[in-house]
């Protein structure tokens, strides 16, 4: 059913939109968009943190504090 398929897209891509929001959003209000995202870029999640994504924040926040 072609609707149910669009359905089911539609919600996968607010699923990941929102979470991804969610996990850079507190990185972002603390060091800037130019910043955070130019250091994301550069530092993206490694396989283990794609399992566990508050970790690949914690680094992000780590990382751009000097830490």
């Amino acid at each position: 059913d072609p609707q149910a398929y669009l359905r089911s897209t539609t919600e996968m891509r607010r699923i990941y939109y929102y979470g991804g929001y969610h996990l850079v959003k507190p990185i972002i209000d603390k060091f800037g968009l130019e910043k955070s995202s130019l250091y994301m870029m550069k530092n993206p999640p490694t396989d283990k943190e794609l399992n566990n994504l508050p970790a690949y924040r914690t680094r992000m926040m780590k990382g751009l504090s000097g830490k």
